[in-house]
């Protein structure tokens, strides 16, 4: 399997998926951070969504993974 490269149209978009990613990366909880849609198939343009969903492991609320 290669390894995975967004393909971000611009970078703002670039700016805010890292700035997403560092929030989330190690909290108690977060299981992953997925790009989703089209940033993640390289389909992306200047006027497409950022779409992540964070996943968290069992038995984390939403709340408990934010504080």
């Amino acid at each position: 399997m290669s390894p995975f490269h967004p393909a971000y149209p611009t970078p703002e978009h670039a700016a805010a998926a890292n700035a997403i990613t560092s929030f989330f990366a190690g909290r108690p909880g977060v299981a992953a951070v997925l790009l989703t849609c089209s940033c993640a198939r390289g389909r992306a343009t200047r006027d497409s969504c950022l779409d992540i969903a964070i996943l968290l492991h069992a038995g984390y609320s939403r709340r408990r993974a934010m504080i």
